[in-house]
């Protein structure tokens, strides 16, 4: 069992090494869209520079069975693609705010952060939404703590 938060600051993850089977725990959400927590105030658990760097260290433990903390059993393909989400919405973000978006304008044209299309995502467009909506607020409150 290993410490790596991200998701929220407390998680862990369990390797099995001699299963070859990984427990990533919310790090990992399957085929899911991420979100990030919140705190009533609007006080973001999530660290995603953080997530970013727990998923990758769970993808050199090179299991072959990974039980995410949503959904069903995904294998490395599924932490890469989570990584390269993380990274990408990061970075867009990030660089919509420095170039003065405001949140409501991000919201309204969601191709500026290069989220997955709907039908990429596999999951009800009504879920979606919301979480695209709820990763730039928590992304808007996270980037001005900065």
């Amino acid at each position: 069992m290993k410490h790596l938060g991200g998701h929220t600051p407390d998680l862990s993850a369990v390797h099995i090494p001699e299963e070859q089977v990984l427990f990533a725990s919310d790090n990992l959400f399957g085929s899911r869209n991420p979100s990030s927590p919140v705190e009533p105030e609007m006080n973001p658990r999530s660290d995603l520079d953080q997530w970013i760097l727990a998923l990758k260290y769970l993808l050199t433990l090179d299991a072959k069975v990974i039980v995410p903390g949503h959904l069903g059993l995904c294998n490395n393909e599924a932490i890469r693609k989570l990584v390269d989400y993380l990274q990408l919405f990061l970075a867009n973000v990030r660089d919509l705010k420095r170039q003065g978006y405001s949140k409501e304008q991000v919201k309204q044209k969601r191709e500026l952060v290069c989220l997955p299309t709907l039908e990429e995502s596999g999951i009800d467009p009504t879920i979606m939404e919301g979480l695209t909506e709820h990763n730039i607020d928590v992304q808007y409150v996270q980037y001005d703590k900065l």
